[in-house]
């Protein structure tokens, strides 16, 4: 017999769900825009894939890894660098379909930005809900007991 979730359940799976499409959207729209505003070759198409894969993939190890001042400083410049270039790409492609100025600069913010905090939640929401847990005290030992001699 399945037992029932309860509301926290409920609400952190919804939650996880969300934040898996917000990536995945998010991510493909990267991708597509990087890929589209590329020279069509397959080499071009390589080379513009590039930049969304790297945030992809600096993000992630960005949110993993441990934490070390010149690792975290590393993939902060890794996706900084990344970030920048899928920016330029997606104002290309934004800028291609006759938007407006406005919408054509900030638009680009949102999708790398929508990763950015869809990994953030995945990481920090946890699947299955786990309650804080007291520690047991282990119990005390037992004296040893001296042998007599003989």
């Amino acid at each position: 017999m399945e037992k029932k979730m309860t509301r926290a359940q409920i609400q952190v799976r919804n939650t996880r769900r969300a934040a898996h499409v917000a990536f995945l959207v998010g991510a493909a729209a990267s991708l597509a825009a990087n890929v589209y505003a590329s020279q069509h070759t397959v080499v071009g198409w390589i080379v513009g894939a590039w930049p969304a894969l790297a945030l992809l993939a600096g993000i992630y190890l960005y949110e993993n890894a441990p934490k070390v001042w010149w690792m975290k400083g590393t993939l902060g410049v890794l996706i900084a660098a990344a970030a920048w270039a899928s920016y330029w790409h997606l104002v290309h492609v934004i800028g291609s379909t006759g938007a407006d100025k406005v919408t054509t600069y900030v638009l680009p913010l949102t999708v790398d930005a929508m990763m950015g905090i869809a990994q953030a939640v995945l990481k920090h929401v946890t699947w299955p809900p786990t309650r804080p847990t007291t520690r047991r005290k282990a119990p005390a030992a037992k004296p040893v007991r001296k042998l007599k001699a003989v």
